[in-house]
């Protein structure tokens, strides 16, 4: 999965899907892209990339590999 970087309303940052490939089933999709100089959004994949990516973090944060990598950051 690849993410844009982006800035909130708020000021802080926030990552925005746009790309998904599992080579596992041969599957590649783009919600965002520009084509011809345009850029497109296709709204239902998305979402599905957007949903995707919330229940992928919530299940490392579960795992408790956040904590793991703020610990590991900590050691340089």
């Amino acid at each position: 999965m690849l993410f844009e970087l982006g800035i909130a309303d708020d000021g802080s940052s926030l990552l925005n899907p746009f790309y998904w490939r599992n080579d596992f089933v041969g599957t590649e999709q783009h919600s965002r892209l520009i084509a011809d100089g345009r850029y497109i959004v296709n709204t239902e994949t998305y979402q599905r990339h957007t949903r995707f990516a919330q229940e992928w973090d919530d299940a490392l944060r579960a795992q408790d590999l956040v904590d793991a990598f703020v610990s590991s950051s900590d050691l340089s």
